[in-house]
């Protein structure tokens, strides 16, 4: 056993006079809350282990993920042991079945390049390096790419998320919990309706997304979903990032997305997208502008906060909402149980379903504004 913790305490030596930076915060001798946590090839067990994840045959189509072309999104995860924490055995299989390669590797390599934007995107014996390129050995030699760092696993040294409450996807995220702008938040904290999101969007699914007539007003990597009024069909599904068949782009909840240039940018102003597991994505996190629930707290005379933003109040005989004004009607909503009277309109406020209590619309619809569409 000594000797092995010695040859153990030499190997680490190695990896930091090479440079990669190993980070004392993130050695995981026998625990583990997400699946990124774990090398490459394992999962995070129930009761925290990471362990060697069973074959699976794979294929390159996505997984329905997001607020996709048919109406679906990601089922909330069932439990903290299982769907939540098992994104390396899901994936496992499907990196494998990509193991082709591009058709444009770079003249002189021995080998195609298969590219990557996490660690999930390589087998279990290569790293996602920097360059964005499955590289074999592990991160003591292969410095990891954006957004993750060099740990030691129960498995070994392995890229894990920089930010451990970091996600890519629902799917890595717990039980009662959403990834929204690549943090696990919780459902508490989603949007249920557009007055809660930037101009020029609405709440679907949780989600603050862009409101489009057009494949053109969507970011790139997603298409309009004419019939609802709202971005996010895919583009190109994928389940790794070299389905994209594209240096450029990279596979973040099974679509295609733009491969964030250096340092994580993906422009500037207020369209600026996140770059999240590498590729770049639009935002969907609520503005919040007040964080006294069910009180006036810091919204002006006559106006009370509800989910982090300033509704007019109004009595519950459907008075006191100017006529004139973009919200006349005066609408019961529903917070914590609380009953409350303000001001929306007939396509806002609504009341058939509310992500952040688990109220799902059936039917394969989509819940916009309150509303199952």
């Amino acid at each position: 056993m000594r000797r092995f913790l010695g040859a153990l305490g030499l190997f680490l030596s190695a990896g930091f006079v090479s440079g990669c930076p190993v980070y004392s915060s993130n050695v995981y001798p026998a625990e583990c809350i997400y699946a990124t946590d774990c090398p490459t090839g394992h999962r995070c067990a129930p009761g925290g282990v990471c362990v060697q994840a069973p074959p699976h045959g794979g294929g390159t189509t996505g997984d329905g993920g997001g607020i996709d072309a048919g109406g679906n999104n990601d089922a909330a995860p069932t439990s903290d042991a299982d769907a939540a924490r098992t994104d390396g055995d899901a994936e496992g299989g499907a990196r494998d079945a990509s193991r082709e390669g591009s058709t444009d590797a770079p003249a002189g390599d021995a080998s195609p390049v298969v590219f990557c934007g996490n660690p999930n995107d390589c087998a279990a014996a290569e790293t996602c390096a920097a360059d964005g390129a499955c590289r074999a050995g592990n991160c003591l030699t292969t410095p990891c790419i954006n957004q993750f760092q060099c740990g030691i696993t129960s498995s070994g040294p392995a890229c894990v998320r920089a930010d451990t409450k970091g996600c890519g996807a629902d799917r890595h995220c717990i039980s009662g919990e959403r990834c929204i702008d690549g943090d696990c938040t919780s459902v508490a904290e989603l949007c249920t309706d557009r007055s809660q999101c930037g101009a020029g969007k609405v709440c679907a699914d949780g989600h603050c997304v862009t409101s489009c007539t057009a494949d053109g007003q969507c970011a790139p990597g997603f298409l309009c979903r004419t019939a609802l009024g709202v971005c996010g069909a895919k583009a190109k599904s994928c389940t790794v990032t070299n389905d994209c068949g594209d240096a450029g782009q990279v596979c973040v909840d099974s679509a295609c997305v733009p491969r964030c240039a250096a340092a994580g940018a993906c422009g500037t102003g207020v369209g600026a997208g996140l770059c999240i597991d590498n590729g770049c994505v639009p935002r969907s996190a609520i503005v919040s502008e007040c964080d006294a629930q069910g009180t006036q707290g810091t919204c002006a005379a006559g106006s009370i906060c509800l989910h982090h933003h300033c509704y007019a109040t109004c009595a519950q005989d459907a008075g006191g909402c100017n006529a004139q004004s973009s919200t006349p009607v005066c609408k019961q909503v529903t917070v914590a149980t609380m009953i409350y009277a303000v001001c929306g309109t007939t396509e806002t406020l609504g009341t058939e379903c509310d992500p952040t209590v688990s109220k799902a619309c059936t039917d394969s619809k989509t819940c916009i504004d309150g509303f199952c569409r």
